[in-house]
C-alpha cells in the first residue's frame, strides 16, 4: 500500500490595488504512477482591505516589494528673525502703515514706526527695502523717548521686506511687505 505524502503548506502575502491578499497554497503531491484518487490542489485566499499605498494608486499590475517610506513631514516655517540689538536699549519696530496715494492701486504703504529709548531731538531717518535698497533719507524731530508715527517714505514691492535705520546706528525689524 502506497502512502500519500503530507501536504506542503506555503503562504504568500501580496498587495494588489487597495487590498492585501494572503494566499495559502496547500498542495498534495501525488506520486508518479499512483492510481488511487488523486487530489486537486486546494487554494485558500483571504483578502483584507488595507489603506492605499502609493503603489496601489498607480495603474497596472502591482508587484510585491518593500513597504514605501511614509511622506516626510513638511518642514516648519523658520522662526521670525530677532530684531537687531541697538546700543543704549533703543528699540525700533516697523510695520505697514496707511496706503499711499503715490502708487496706483493699493500696493504702496507708508512705514509705521514705534520706538522706545530714543533720545528726544532731530534724527536722520532712512527707509530701506530688500527690493530697492535705501530710497528715502529725511530728518525727523522726535518729541518723546517712546512713541509711534507714520513716516513719509512710501514703498510698494509686495513680498519684499522694509526696515528703518535712524542716524545710521539704530535699525528696526525687517517687516514683511
Amino acid at each position: 500500500m502506497e502512502t500519500m505524502p503530507q501536504p506542503q503548506k506555503r503562504s504568500t502575502r501580496a498587495t494588489v490595488g487597495a487590498f492585501a491578499a494572503t494566499i495559502a497554497f496547500v498542495a498534495l503531491a501525488t506520486l508518479a504512477g499512483c492510481s488511487s484518487g488523486a487530489s486537486t490542489p486546494k487554494v485558500t485566499v483571504t483578502i483584507t482591505p488595507t489603506a492605499p499605498t502609493p503603489s496601489a494608486s498607480m495603474p497596472g499590475p502591482s508587484t510585491p516589494g518593500p513597504e514605501a517610506d511614509p511622506e516626510p513631514e513638511p518642514e516648519p516655517d523658520p522662526p521670525e528673525p530677532e530684531p537687531p540689538v541697538n546700543p543704549g536699549g533703543v528699540t525700533l519696530t516697523a510695520s505697514k502703515g496707511g496706503v499711499s496715494p503715490g502708487c496706483s492701486g493699493s500696493t504702496c504703504w507708508y512705514p509705521y514706526l514705534e520706538w522706545t529709548g530714543l533720545e528726544v531731538g532731530s534724527h536722520q531717518v532712512e527707509c530701506v527695502s530688500s527690493a530697492i535698497g535705501a530710497w528715502s533719507d529725511h530728518s525727523y524731530h522726535f518729541d518723546t523717548e517712546d512713541g509711534e508715527r507714520e513716516l513719509l517714505c512710501f514703498v510698494g514691492y509686495p513680498g519684499s521686506t522694509v526696515w528703518i535705520v535712524i542716524d545710521g546706528i539704530y535699525e528696526s525689524n525687517h517687516a514683511d511687505w
